[in-house]
């Protein structure tokens, strides 16, 4: 798989996996999640949130917590600067938790 470049991503890994969320590619914010397989040395694969609550974002950071994932803050344009967390877990793809 060849992907384009992107900045302003956040990454974090779980066992022998990196994940890679959100990020600006070109002038678009995205809500891509990209999974990198580091014993086998290739891309798991792309998985397509766009169909979820999951908002794309920049300046965020993502964290594992047993088998969720979590994405804190960030900034998109069309939300601002964002107090969500947003959780990534296994059988219920992406929610999002308000931070009041």
């Amino acid at each position: 798989m060849k992907y384009l470049a992107c900045f302003f991503f956040s990454k974090t890994h779980k066992e022998s996996r990196v994940y890679i969320f959100g990020g600006l590619i070109g002038n678009t914010i995205t809500d891509e999640l990209l999974i990198y397989n580091l014993e086998t040395d290739e891309w798991i694969g792309y998985v397509d949130v766009a169909h979820s609550e999951v908002k794309p974002a920049v300046g965020h950071s993502a964290h594992f917590v047993g088998n969720n994932m979590y994405v804190f803050f960030g900034h998109n344009p069309e939300y601002g600067y964002m107090n969500d967390v947003q959780l990534f877990a296994p059988g219920m793809f992406a929610a999002v938790i308000v931070a009041r």
